[in-house]
């Protein structure tokens, strides 16, 4: 079957042997956890199978690349990002999200031993473990067999963790928490 369908974005008219989706769907994609000020941090969107990708986002942010990549990145960059995506047909896609960019360093401020786990509880089986200093942690199921042992670096370490509920204990800093894995 012969189709003439009209591009709105390219304002012609492409003729088509079967009907195809003309405007890129895209989202950004963005973690679903904290983003620290001094970490790296790359973009990413939901379908990278287009030709031209443009990002705009605060402080004059503007990248051409597929996955860009903010390198030690601070508060000012929190903000509304803009991702326009056009596909091989010309038509354009377009999405934006709000990338918040937290100060963890501060947490030591109030907290010389900080050690905490989120989302808690995790319906996906990932935990993110903060810890201001490394350490080491072990982890033993409700009825106190042992499951394993956990290096934790300073910062964010994430871990995947099978179902259940699970005491983990930071050795150094002496403390224990209790997580619920769904």
């Amino acid at each position: 079957m012969l189709l003439l369908q009209k591009c709105p974005c390219a304002l012609q008219y492409i003729q088509i042997l079967q009907p195809i989706l003309l405007l890129p769907e895209v989202y950004i994609v963005l973690p679903d956890d904290t983003i620290c000020a001094g970490s790296n941090f790359q973009f990413s969107a939901s379908d990278l199978s287009h030709p031209i990708y443009h990002w705009l986002g605060p402080n004059g942010f503007e990248s051409f690349d597929k996955e860009p990549i903010l390198s030690n990145i601070t508060l000012d960059v929190s903000g509304l990002y803009y991702l326009y995506v056009t596909n091989a047909y010309g038509c354009m896609g377009e999405d934006r999200a709000t990338l918040a960019v937290v100060d963890c360093s501060s947490l030591d401020e109030f907290f010389p031993t900080t050690f905490f786990a989120y989302p808690n509880p995790s319906n996906n089986g990932r935990i993110t473990f903060w810890s201001n200093v490394p350490d080491c942690a072990e982890v033993y199921s409700l009825d106190g067999r042992w499951v394993m042992e956990i290096t934790l670096l300073s910062g964010k370490n994430e871990i995947v963790f099978p179902r259940g509920i699970y005491r983990v204990n930071a050795l150094a800093q002496q403390k224990t928490l209790t997580i619920f894995v769904q």
